[in-house]
């Protein structure tokens, strides 16, 4: 049996919730286990609201909806998923910037004086900072970098629990968004969440969450809204999920550093350590600096040994719709993108298993250098 690159942790807890949201027969967007994982979620993050959705990448949209700035301009990573980017230029910005990533966190590299630069020189109305691969970027430091006061979307689908400076990701710009997909640290099976200290932000984003719908006036419609809403059955596993955070945490601590052990071929790395803040594993990271080695080669060898893995992800201004001003130089996007893989990182993974993963990677890199 093929070890996988992730699965979702259920145990008695989730199936007793799931169980009893479908129990109560409510089982779309209401009954009372939507407002609970509201609640909980409020509370991970330590913010004083929180906004359950359908998913990440309808958390985006809804986040840059919510700034209600009918002229904007945007700033995104170069280096992330793409849901970013598409629920940027869904918005109908003015201009899309895409900034290149540090080598070492991943995130937007703002270390980089040419990048902070540009920044100030074009002065985006909206940055989204990806909190990538489970590392955190300093925002705070970002912003007293800038010269001036843009909105800060930040995205916390691969980063759930990191903090910066003591503050949970998600509470430090002015809206946070997360995913709980299936491979995500804690999952809904599909499901977003929004979070924000912004009492406004946050009516504003319900409103259009819910079809922009008057609460005073049932099917009156005061603006152009969505149905971007979490169903109780996805709530309920959610809920069971955030109960369950600390463990989860826990475990994947163990995961990373059981990696660490087993992995340790000259020119390989597994999570760079960042310094910027309290990072979590989302996925381990195993990254190289030659130059001569194939990823589909890679993967291969470890499929062919039944292990999965995945490639990390590809440059935004690599798609061939996109053609956006790049801020940055390093091409360090390009550079990652050639030169890393995401192992098998899910909650109780057997030792024995990473064991094995490691005899594996440290066989493969030992025949290639």
């Amino acid at each position: 049996m093929i070890i996988p690159v992730s699965k979702p942790s259920i145990t008695k807890l989730e199936k007793k919730y799931v169980g009893d949201a479908l129990e109560s027969e409510w089982v779309s967007s209401l009954g009372k286990y939507v407002s609970k994982f509201e609640e909980k979620l409020a509370e991970f993050c330590n913010v004083n609201y929180a906004l359950s959705c359908s998913n990440g990448t309808t958390a985006l949209h809804l986040a840059i909806k919510a700034l209600g700035l009918d002229k904007f301009s945007v700033a995104v990573p170069n280096f992330t998923f793409v849901s970013p980017y598409n629920m940027a230029r869904l918005s109908n910005p003015e201009k899309i910037y895409l900034v290149e990533p540090c080598l070492t966190n991943k995130c937007i590299d703002i270390n980089d004086s040419s990048i902070i630069d540009q920044l100030n020189k074009y002065q985006p109305d909206i940055i989204i900072v990806v909190h990538s691969y489970g590392y955190s970027c300093d925002i705070n430091l970002l912003k007293k970098r800038l010269v001036y006061s843009p909105k800060i979307i930040e995205d916390c689908a691969e980063a759930h629990g990191a903090r910066v400076n003591g503050n949970s990701v998600g509470r430090i710009g002015d809206i946070g968004c997360f995913s709980f997909y299936g491979n995500k640290i804690l999952t809904s099976g599909e499901g977003g969440g929004l979070t924000t200290n912004n009492l406004d932000l946050y009516q504003s984003a319900k409103s259009l969450r819910d079809h922009a719908m008057d609460p005073n006036k049932k099917y009156f419609h005061t603006e152009l809204g969505f149905n971007y809403r979490m169903t109780n059955l996805q709530a309920a596993l959610g809920v069971a999920q955030l109960e369950r955070a600390s463990e989860i945490l826990e475990d994947r601590e163990r995961i990373l550093e059981s990696y660490r052990r087993e992995i340790q071929t000259s020119g390989i790395f597994i999570n760079k350590d960042s310094k910027s803040g309290q990072d979590v594993n989302w996925l381990v990271c195993l990254e190289w600096e030659q130059e001569n080695i194939e990823i589909d080669e890679l993967i291969a060898f470890l499929r062919s040994r039944d292990i999965d893995s995945r490639p990390f992800f590809k440059p935004i201004s690599s798609f061939p719709y996109v053609n956006d001003a790049i801020l940055g130089e390093k091409r360090n996007s390009e550079k990652l993108s050639r030169n890393g893989i995401n192992l098998p990182t899910y909650f109780n993974i057997k030792e024995a298993d990473i064991k094995y993963i490691g005899k594996c990677v440290n066989e493969y890199f030992s025949k290639i250098t």
